[in-house]
């Protein structure tokens, strides 16, 4: 009852952030926003999250959430990522880019990263899955400095190449 309390607080301390705040959400690593989130339930009540805890029930091992908390993970994969976002009660957008809206509003973002004809392919529900991991491509992307223009023409290189096949 107490983990349902903290992720409660969570949710409503994330909805009233100041634009700095958000900002600063949206420069840390996945790493440091998933400490952050556990530090912050910990303190609302104390024991809400241990790394063995949080492991246990996004059922992955507590040696692989460690290296994803400590940023020595450079890629968690997606479905990773989802479940420890789902045991935590939080977004994946809030886990991927610091941010607490649903997916469906994340296209937006996406625009600026790939071409129109990878955006329809997004656009699909069928393929709303995929979302996550234009995200995660996205956030590295910006991370390793990589341009948004880059990024758009691999996007059309692959889908050049995926039609020829």
């Amino acid at each position: 009852m107490s983990e349902d309390k903290a992720i409660q607080a969570l949710l409503e301390h994330l909805s009233f952030l100041s634009p700095e705040e958000k900002s600063a959400l949206e420069d840390m690593s996945i790493g440091a926003r998933i400490r952050w989130a556990m530090d912050f339930c910990n303190e609302v009540h104390p024991n809400t999250f241990s790394i063995r805890k949080l492991a246990r029930k996004a059922k992955i091992s507590p040696q692989a959430l460690w290296q994803i908390m400590s940023d020595e993970t450079r890629r968690p994969a997606a479905e990773t990522l989802e479940s420890i976002a789902e045991a935590m009660g939080l977004p994946i957008t809030f886990v991927m880019i610091g941010r607490t809206y649903p997916c469906s509003e994340v296209l937006p973002l996406l625009e600026e990263w790939f071409p129109e004809e990878m955006l329809a392919f997004f656009r699909d529900s069928a393929n709303s899955k995929y979302i996550k991991e234009g995200l995660l491509l996205a956030r590295q992307a910006k991370e390793l400095g990589v341009e948004p223009e880059t990024i758009r023409k691999v996007g059309e290189i692959l889908l050049l190449t995926a039609k020829k096949s």
